[in-house]
């Protein structure tokens, strides 16, 4: 049988390139693919003239493998032993009938975990890991505390990770108290305000509750708040300024009112392995942090985390590769082949959707979110190299920190930038002194420093005006030794050299804690038993509220056809000079004196900010062009003109 390639409808090469014991004898040797920790198919194939008998030798041995973990899977039990606030004690049962297919299978380089859920919410598997010696030592059952859930019904399944493949069991539905679990919050969907006195919200949660919605003044005044079963609420008679902010709870919680945003979660590597803090004010770590499964090759190291989205992050590895990986489901994939340079810190522009990334004193690159192919590097002296970025999306600057602390700000590279650049212009930020780090609060429209003499300070992204942002309260400590930071809801966290002589790691994790009347700010160390090199919050990107429209707009006309014709919008005096930082697309309309749409034609910016169009003569029309950036869109310009009258005299000779 000679085997024909995946997605292929001819062999590749001839069929006499290699006898019949050839391709058996490669057949064999791609069947001892499982007698290493990771696949080296390609090692062992790539020499022998049958490759694709080699290969196939390899697929048949995986699948063989992964059919008898699938097998396994399919007779798993579960029992739910008790509840409390650590979470739900479960035990897995396997038949004993499967106990030498476990030993089989316990041989390789295999990871147990259990996935676990509310029933029936859709919400994102949670990934618990047993320990290694699970089901192992001749035992057909383990022990697992998986989250507590806020729920009735929980749903569970075992899995296996072995190399790049995830094998699951049946998902199983359980009854649980449910009192342990943190709520979900409930995600506000959609804010609008539809007439003068009335604002409608709508909102979406994995179980339904019983709600407590809120308006308020931009000012925090409470205006309004009721009672609602529904995922959609009108609030009427409303004031027409200084409006408004919505706030959704759970109606029938002890507690305060739950922030529509997603509570914080913290993520952090040791450089081995990804890990994710359950509560970020749980300083003495009770509860071990969640492993998050991350593939990492032999000799290599973790070297910088980000977030992409409040389920997906980025993770580069020290010979300069980047991956990405989901939270939910510990699927990855690689954005950025390696070239020897480590990583050493990247920060994400959500609205040009691309990953910038500090190479360690080689400059910066710039990649797609999820590819590396069409990047752009910038290299930089490598006396006074960058250590450190923060990109300010919305005003198209980057903030970058040298290895001296000087901070110095310059332009965005441009969208559609070619592979090598160099900075257009800097300018040094004199009055924030050496600095350890810095990270842009686009809510505050600030940009947060922390300055190596132990304090943190604010400057304006409008004015530019700095200012000590913690001269207000009383500090229980400085700010030592910073390696890393993150700014989450007034509070900062950092990763820090200075961790005393109980913790033997070169870094550890501090963040800021308030007393009860807001006045005094303590610096705690989390007491965590690890080096902590990098971390990040899970977050989706911010966006600008709304932009500028284009600047002009104009509608010329002829007899049968219009030209729509604008100008990009301005930038504010605070932003950056022209468009080309800016991902721009325009939704160009025109419409008929009846209402009727003629044209409609979206545009990004490559294409031009002109539209050529079909009319009918004597119709007056009326254009409209918004600008937009994602999601996020202008109000429209407008321009209106007639098209000319049908020519009926005699055309002269």
């Amino acid at each position: 049988v000679l085997p024909l390639s995946r997605g292929s409808l001819d062999w590749d090469e001839p069929l006499l390139v290699a006898n019949l014991s050839e391709r058996i004898n490669a057949c064999h040797i791609g069947c001892q693919d499982l007698e290493s920790v990771n696949s080296t198919c390609d090692e062992r194939c790539n020499s022998l003239v049958a490759i694709d008998s080699c290969i196939q030798g390899c697929r048949a041995v995986t699948d063989i493998f992964l059919h008898q973990i699938q097998d396994l899977l399919y007779h798993v039990s579960i029992s739910i032993d008790g509840e409390d606030a650590q979470g739900i004690s479960t035990t897995w049962k396997l038949d004993e009938v499967y106990s030498t297919v476990i030993s089989e299978i316990s041989a390789a380089d295999i990871q147990w975990a259990v996935h676990s859920r509310p029933f029936g919410s859709g919400a994102p598997w949670q990934i618990t890991v047993l320990e290694e010696k699970a089901f192992k030592e001749d035992s057909m059952q383990s022990k697992i505390v998986v989250p507590s859930e806020f729920a009735n019904e929980i749903e569970v399944r075992l899995c296996i990770f072995w190399r790049s493949n995830m094998v699951v069991s049946r998902s199983i539905r359980q009854s649980i108290v449910g009192s342990g679990g943190r709520p979900h919050a409930p995600k506000l969907i959609a804010q609008l305000q539809i007439s003068t006195n009335s604002y409608v919200i709508c909102w979406s949660s994995p179980l339904p509750r019983l709600y407590k919605v809120s308006l308020f003044l931009l000012d925090g005044t409470l205006v309004s708040s009721t009672e609602t079963s529904d995922t959609c609420f009108l609030f009427k008679n409303i004031p027409s300024d200084n409006c408004c902010r919505a706030n959704i709870g759970y109606a029938t919680l002890n507690e305060s009112s739950i922030d529509v945003a997603n509570a914080a979660q913290l993520v952090f590597t040791n450089g081995t392995a990804i890990m994710k803090l359950y509560d970020v004010d749980d300083y003495v770590v009770l509860t071990n942090p969640k492993a998050i499964p991350f593939d990492l090759a032999p000799g290599r190291t973790i070297t910088a985390l980000c977030s992409i989205s409040i389920d997906r992050i980025l993770v580069a590895l020290d010979d300069g590769s980047i991956f990405w990986l989901s939270i939910i489901d510990a699927a990855n994939g690689l954005v950025r082949q390696p070239d020897g340079v480590a990583i050493t810190h990247m920060d994400v522009d959500y609205l040009q959707q691309k990953v910038y990334a500090v190479l360690h004193k080689k400059g910066i690159v710039r990649c797609d979110l999820m590819d590396c192919s069409n990047s752009t590097t910038l290299t930089t002296n490598s006396i006074n190299f960058i250590e450190y970025i923060s990109v300010d999306s919305w005003n198209g600057f980057i903030y970058c920190i040298t290895n001296g602390g000087e901070v110095f700000s310059a332009p965005l590279f441009p969208l559609y930038a070619p592979s090598t650049l160099s900075f257009p212009t800097t300018e040094q930020i004199n009055d924030a002194g050496s600095s350890f780090a810095l990270e842009v609060d686009h809510e505050n429209s600030q940009l947060i420093f922390v300055s190596q003499n132990g304090s943190i300070l604010s400057m304006s992204t409008i004015d530019r005006s700095i200012s000590d942002l913690r001269s207000s309260y009383e500090l229980s400590d400085q700010y030592k030794s910073v390696l890393k930071a993150h700014f989450a809801k007034n509070r900062l966290f950092w990763t820090s050299s200075n961790c005393g002589d109980s913790h033997p790691w070169d870094s550890c994790l501090y963040s800021e804690e308030w007393d009860s009347e807001k006045k005094k700010i303590h610096l705690n160390r989390y007491l965590y038993a690890g080096r902590v090199v990098d971390f990040t919050f899970l977050r989706n990107g911010s966006f600008p509220p709304t932009l500028l429209p284009p600047s002009t707009i104009g509608l010329i006309t002829s007899a049968d056809s219009a030209l729509v014709t604008w100008d990009a919008p301005l930038s504010m005096p605070f932003q950056g000079l022209g468009v080309d930082w800016r991902n721009l697309r325009y939704e160009c309309r025109v419409m008929n004196e009846n209402d009727e749409e003629s044209a409609k034609a979206e545009l990004t910016h490559l294409d031009g900010t002109s539209l050529m169009v079909s009319v009918s003569p004597g119709v007056q029309y009326h254009a409209t062009v918004r600008a937009c950036v994602m999601t996020v869109c202008s109000p429209f310009a407008s321009a209106i003109n007639s098209a000319f009258a049908p020519f009926n005299g005699l055309t002269p000779i």
